[in-house]
């Protein structure tokens, strides 16, 4: 035990034998790995903390741990088509209402993931899915375009922007999921970005 561990105690204003002169709260966090705690008493000391009672005594009691935190994460895919000057939110139920844009122009996606709980992640995966011209669907190399965080903290997001890839013809959807560990618990979220290339 280190010096600055100890803790000194005046006896005097309750010398006699008795309870909760001194009380020691101990994390539950910090009996994750461990089975039990000792707990160590020294008598002695000089000037008022002088103490020859000849025992002391431990009370040990069990507190209510705490419940866990609430997991949460997010999606959102975003769809460009002016060089990334601005991004649309373009998951709309109607064909009507697509992003239109010129075939075989350019075309930008961005994606972004977020930490909404109050715990952390773990064993954060993302995949993103594009549409081909014949409507058959290829899995993007994200790792092309950007580093996806193995953990992700309580309020933490990072995002990746994906292309310039070439507009198709027709109407697209173009869909982007994560997922993310929390005590063996797996969330997900899923969301899409559509355009009609004319």
């Amino acid at each position: 035990m280190k010096a600055d561990d100890w803790v000194r105690v005046n006896p005097l204003p309750n010398s006699g034998s008795g309870r909760r002169d001194f009380r020691v709260l101990i994390p539950y966090d910090l009996l994750d790995n461990y089975e039990y705690v000792v707990l160590y008493s020294q008598f002695g000391g000089s000037g008022v903390y002088v103490n020859n009672g000849g025992y002391e005594e431990w009370g040990c009691r069990v507190g209510v741990k705490p419940p866990p935190g609430v997991p949460g994460i997010d999606i959102v895919k975003y769809v460009s088509i002016d060089d990334q000057a601005t991004w649309l939110d373009a998951n709309y139920a109607s064909q009507s209402q697509y992003v239109m844009v010129p075939r075989d122009t350019d075309i930008y996606f961005k994606i972004v993931v977020a930490n909404t709980g109050e715990v952390e992640l773990t064993g954060i995966q993302v995949t993103d899915v594009w549409v081909n011209e014949d409507v058959s669907s290829t899995a993007i190399d994200l790792s092309l375009y950007g580093t996806i965080p193995s953990t992700l903290a309580a309020g933490d997001s990072f995002e990746i922007v994906v292309g310039p890839l070439t507009a198709g013809h027709c109407y697209h959807t173009n869909t982007a999921s994560v997922s993310g560990v929390y005590s063996n618990q797996t969330l997900s979220d899923v969301d899409v970005a559509k355009y009609h290339g004319t």
